[in-house]
């Protein structure tokens, strides 16, 4: 009886190891993976993380949730999105659209009688916490994108830091430690098997 609990556990041990070692890979490779979209989608593909700043779109966005927008087509905008807008050169704003203005320009050449038709849209945006619309509707081109989805309450973690840098810090920092555990554990066997060869 004593033989089979001694047999058992250095099975048990290293099956909870092998655990251990396929959920930290798992976990390291994930928050890197994290990490390089992030940076990839942020820097070539027109993504956006950004913390919200205010309390205007409350319920849906508090102040300090992150957000990320993706990319979005004019025409593809609907109302009751989510979207972020450059309102100047140093302000971005998030609100929902509450309605749209679509402009067609039809332009006739004199000469040839052939129409050229050039459709623009402005966007009616409000704060859900706001009683009223936005006082200016937005033109399309000074949006950045629409709601994707959003972290609610990361934004003291992150403390004014880039979130694809803090997937970056975290991974290292797994990885570090796993690396670390690695190479104590690889020591205790070197060990071990220095004893039994004496």
């Amino acid at each position: 009886m004593a033989q089979a609990a001694i047999g058992y556990r250095p099975v048990m041990a290293t099956s909870l190891r092998a655990v251990l070692a396929v959920a930290g890979g798992f976990a390291i490779g994930l928050l890197l993976a994290a990490a390089i979209v992030t940076v990839l989608a942020t820097q070539f593909f027109g993504f956006k993380v950004l913390t919200v700043s205010s309390e205007s779109m409350v319920p849906a966005l508090a102040k300090g949730d992150v957000v990320v927008t993706r990319p979005v087509a004019p025409k593809d905008i609907k109302e009751r999105d989510i979207v972020l807008y450059r309102a100047n050169s140093d302000v971005t704003v998030i609100h929902r659209v509450v309605g749209i203005n679509r402009i067609i320009l039809n332009l006739t050449d004199s000469k040839t009688g052939q129409t050229d038709t050039t459709t623009t849209y402005q966007y009616v945006m409000r704060g859900d916490a706001n009683a009223a619309a936005d006082a200016i509707p937005v033109d399309q081109r000074t949006v950045a994108g629409r709601l994707w989805f959003e972290v609610p309450g990361i934004a003291g973690i992150l403390a004014g830091r880039p979130l694809q840098w803090v997937f970056l810090v975290v991974a290292g920092g797994l990885a570090a430690a796993w690396a670390l555990w690695e190479i104590r554990h690889v020591r205790k066997l070197k060990r071990a098997a220095a004893l039994q060869s004496r």
